[in-house]
């Protein structure tokens, strides 16, 4: 499993070159424009920086430029082109951007360096060798410039773009042509745009070793020496032969160490070895800095020696009683949530939204909850929806907590809990994208879920903000755990995470559950709870914007200490037309108080059907309100309005509930039909 730091991974961009090879992939996004294109022909300008290619790279006869590597996201078909250039040139460093919308090109004044076919079979690397070698002028910046002549469209092929360049991601660092005519030096016309493509440059040396990665234990708190691994590659042409190589290792910051090791067996070209460095003391919480280089004998270059990592040693916290841990991502964090551990997948889905997020399939903008201006995304459309996602899970992880325990009594009664506020919309109802809450204990090395939530709620019908709780299992009590938020995609929509709280309070209440339903004019709520310790009542506010809310009346506790569950309810009679938010606010005797999620109720005057599930699989319970005892019928039909399924029910005044088996039903949208003496109530379901 793969690790990553959500907020540092930009302070690691930079920190390692390999060869000399040069991989040019800032704002990295995806595109069907760049490299091939999505037309008959295809031609791009772009300029990279001399910042991007590390200064004096590529500068003379011995380490010119011999290769050339594209990244392919997506495959296309015909896979082949047959015609296919590569033209090179340097440019002042005062000339890294197109400022006119349009222009021609010219080749009068580029190196032709590839004049031939390629034919990208797999994603991920296409490599070209160059037909002619390139010589940067030092401290110039580099101009490339691309054209496909092959009179071909083809279809579905996907490349990296590394958008603008090092000092602004929306710089118009390229231009380019995509169309049915064929491209003319000083004739045809390139549009500026901020996609140029990412790019790797290349020298290969007969002897060149480089490290290529730092390989530490997963984010967290240890008592025990760890192991960090190094990895050292060949970019060279020879073989390194055993113990040629020396890696050494140095660690700064909040813990120290250094040593040095070399390579064990020999190490062929293309390939590369993992070098252990054990006996590490990571006891101290805080920020790392790993430094590794390697030392050979004849090695062409110094540029791939050194590779540079942040990383983190976590806190532990002690969650003691009426304490709280808590994340916002507005700058009050004590969780440390921002590890990312890829569980399946080619890439995590987790990244840290600033502002709004929307997108085609939402019917409205996905708004940080206020004050703030920031939430957690799981994206399940990254790269635009171009990269298929389905079944990719990543989950992100914060600090270290312990749960102490101060005698047996404590160890039995005492409750943790985390509560979280997380997106649901109504878009894509048959891509099931789910978060789940999730626990470890042994360092990261296992997550058990703890709770499961899906993404789609078929009544959002705007994207909604809603407040989950999940009690942490008391078999935790007295140890150290990590917390984290497993996403799974289904390549449907994005889930967004905010406001997470995590806490203990020996006089906490368990809400069980919490609904609310309609009754004609009135709205009824129910609510579930255990383990009331010295609660005093129930608070029920409500509100008609979902933000600003007022007390309508107060239940008593029914038994102010017990650990048995008790049932209560409230009724707001004569309600009027229109849209309704209520939520709970228990109250203890030492005047603390928590507040329960929010139910949002819409008011029609009439009687409606209440399901759950829904989406339903095997099983449905459905319930409404009567104004009076009677016979009704009951009846299921599909869309078009074809009768399914018919029953006669004996119907009481007051509340209904029925449990109706669905499982024969094909996966589909259906109507329930309630038909009473004096109304008709109808509503849909989803089967799945």
């Amino acid at each position: 499993m793969k690790n990553y730091f959500l907020f540092l991974s930009v302070l690691l961009i930079g920190l390692h070159s390999q060869a000399q090879r040069v991989v040019i992939s800032n704002n990295q996004q995806a595109s069907r424009d760049a490299v091939i294109g999505r037309s008959y022909y295809h031609a791009s300008e772009s300029i990279y920086t001399n910042d991007e290619l590390l200064g004096p790279t590529f500068t003379t006869a011995s380490e010119a430029i011999q290769s050339i590597s594209f990244y392919v996201v997506a495959l296309g078909s015909p896979n082949s082109v047959s015609k296919f250039k590569v033209w090179m040139k340097n440019v002042s460093s005062t000339q890294s951007v197109f400022n006119t919308l349009s222009g021609k090109y010219d080749t009068s004044s580029y190196q032709l360096v590839y004049n031939g076919a390629i034919s990208p079979t797999n994603t991920g690397v296409l490599e070209i060798n160059l037909q002619n070698e390139f010589i940067r002028i030092v401290g110039n910046n580099l101009q490339v410039l691309i054209e496909r002549l092959d009179n071909t469209i083809h279809g579905g092929f996907s490349f990296y773009t590394a958008n603008g360049n090092n000092t602004s991601s929306t710089a118009f660092s390229s231009r380019l042509y995509n169309g049915n005519t064929l491209p003319t030096s000083n004739v045809t016309n390139l549009t500026q745009t901020i996609k140029r493509p990412s790019i790797q440059f290349a020298h290969l040396f007969t002897f060149d070793a480089s490290i290529i990665n730092i390989i530490n234990p997963i984010v967290s708190c240890y008592n025990s020496p760890q192991t960090v691994q190094v990895e050292l590659s060949n970019d060279g042409v020879s073989p390194i032969d055993p113990g040629a190589a020396t890696v050494t290792l140095n660690i700064g910051g909040a813990n120290s160490f250094s040593g040095s090791a070399t390579n064990s067996s020999t190490i062929l070209a293309g390939q590369s070895e993992i070098i252990s460095f054990s006996g590490i003391d990571l006891s101290n919480a805080g920020e790392n800095i790993d430094t590794a280089f390697v030392a050979l004998d004849g090695d062409g270059t110094v540029y791939n020696d050194t590779f540079k990592y942040a990383t983190t040693t976590a806190v532990n916290s002690n969650l003691n009683h009426n304490s709280f841990i808590t994340e916002d991502f507005e700058g009050n964090i004590s969780s440390g949530i921002n590890n990312v551990e890829i569980v399946d997948g080619d890439a995590q889905l987790w990244t840290l939204q600033q502002g709004e997020y929307f997108n085609s399939y939402l019917t409205a903008p996905i708004t940080p909850r206020s004050p703030g201006n920031n939430f957690l995304l799981f994206d399940a459309l990254f790269n635009e929806g171009i990269t298929n996602t389905q079944y990719f899970r990543s989950i992100i992880y914060g600090n270290c907590i312990t749960i102490p325990v101060y005698d047996q009594i404590d160890s039995l009664n005492s409750r943790a809990y985390i509560s979280f506020y997380m997106s649901h919309d109504n878009s894509q109802p048959i891509s099931v994208d789910s978060c789940y809450l999730v626990i470890s204990e042994d360092k990261g090395q296992t997550w058990s879920r703890l709770e499961g939530f899906a993404r789609l709620d078929l009544t959002a019908s705007i994207p909604e903000w809603k407040l989950h709780n999940v009690e942490i299992p008391t078999q935790y009590n007295g140890h150290t755990f990590q917390i984290g938020f497993e996403g799974v995609s289904d390549w449907g929509n994005v889930i967004g995470i905010d406001d997470i709280n995590i806490y203990r309070d020996a006089d906490a209440v368990n809400m069980i559950s919490f609904n609310a339903r309609n009754s004609g004019n009135k709205n009824i709520l129910n609510w579930e709870t255990s383990h009331e310790i010295n609660m005093s009542s129930f608070n029920i506010e409500h509100s008609i914007d979902g933000n600003n809310f007022t007390s309508i009346g107060e239940v008593k506790s029914s038994q102010s200490n017990s650990v048995l569950n008790n049932k209560y309810q409230f009724v707001d009679a004569n309600v009027s037309k229109g849209t309704h938010f209520y939520r709970l606010k228990t109250i203890e005797k030492n005047s603390a108080s928590k507040y329960s999620d929010i139910k949002k109720l819409i008011n029609t005057g009439a009687a409606q059907i209440d399901i759950n599930p829904n989406p339903v699989r095997e099983l449905m319970n459905i319930s409404f309100d009567a104004d009076q005892s009677e016979k009704g019928t009951l009846s299921i039909s599909d869309i078009s309005g074809r009768k399914i399924l018919n029953t006669v029910l004996d119907i009481k005044k007051g509340y209904n509930n029925y449990s109706l088996p669905v499982y024969i039903l094909k996966s589909g949208s259906y109507l329930i039909n309630v038909q009473l003496s004096n109304q008709k109530i109808v509503k849909q379901f989803n089967k799945l």
